[in-house]
């Protein structure tokens, strides 16, 4: 993967789809954390009903750092570097979902829509540099036209449109906006593909058409720190909460870059003193404190 002529397609049509993001083990590896939450019902695990009741997307951070790491990699890192022009990014949100197929409950299409509107936000969104968010949909299983494909026209601008209509939304109704419909296309892919794309791209996704099988995909997105007033997704977990050793091992195997991804204080930065230090090698044993150490650090 060239991350900067990833970064430079988005830069231009505002997505590029990634073939072979995920390969041999560490695609199994995700696929089977995505399966203890989402059964296969074909595989006689589970029933309609019960797939009924499963709540179909999960926010991070999950139980398994095999889909722990999807948002986080450094070559999606380098991309939105390239692309909003810092390295000092944040994770805004991630999730795991599955659509399942018609046999156990109906999907259903969304309306074409930008992403570049922020849920909290009080600011009108740009879409340049800094200001722009990177989304990634990593997919964990076989997509088809039928198997609820996300579906892309072009971006905003391009098309001419307003990035929130005159009725205060940021979606594309068909019967106000059909030349939309008529221009969008589906984007199939193989299992380990990973699809990045900026917020101002018009694009939705699609329901799960076939009788049987279940799309499975992990959703992430990334902003530069210096949008700060952008939405985040909130995550908590404390040393007693059941999934804290999964994610202490992660924040150990994570390099300062990563960790920073998350919130986490760089290296140097004023928060560093000799006592952090040590409390940060007490929380997550195992850690190398020394890019932390090695940095001139605050005072006490």
């Amino acid at each position: 993967m060239n991350e900067e002529a990833v970064a430079k397609e988005i830069a231009e049509n505002g997505w590029c789809l990634v073939p072979d993001f995920l390969t041999g083990a560490d695609l199994d590896a995700a696929t089977a954390a995505m399966e203890a939450y989402f059964p296969d019902p074909e595989g006689g695990e589970v029933d309609a009903e019960e797939i009924g009741r499963l709540k179909h997307a999960v926010p991070f951070p999950f139980t398994s750092n095999a889909l722990n790491r999807v948002g986080l990699d450094p070559r999606v890192l380098a991309v939105a570097g390239h692309l909003l022009g810092t390295a000092d990014l944040r994770l805004t949100s991630s999730f795991i979902q599955a659509k399942y197929g018609t046999a156990y409950g109906e999907s259903r299409d969304q309306t074409l829509h930008n992403d570049a509107w922020a849920a909290s936000s009080l600011l009108h969104p740009r879409t340049d540099g800094l200001y722009q968010r990177l989304f990634g949909i990593l997919y964990l299983t076989d997509v088809t036209t039928d198997t609820a494909p996300t579906y892309v026209v072009d971006r905003v601008d391009h098309l001419g449109l307003p990035l929130i209509t005159s009725t205060g939304k940021a979606s594309y109704e068909k019967d106000q906006y059909p030349e939309l419909y008529e221009r969008e296309r589906p984007v199939p892919a193989a299992r380990g593909s990973l699809l990045l794309f900026v917020g101002d791209i018009v694009h939705r996704g699609s329901a799960y058409r076939a009788e049987t099988g279940r799309r499975l995909a992990c959703f992430f997105n990334i902003h530069a720190a210096a949008a700060r007033w952008t939405d985040k997704h909130l995550w908590s977990l404390r040393p007693a909460s059941p999934n804290w050793p999964v994610f202490r091992d992660l924040m150990v195997e994570l390099a300062p870059e990563q960790r920073h991804l998350l919130g986490f204080p760089p290296p140097g930065d004023q928060y560093w003193t000799p006592e952090t230090i040590r409390h940060l090698g007490e929380l997550y044993p195992g850690i190398d404190v020394t890019p932390y150490r090695a940095a001139p650090v605050g005072s006490r």
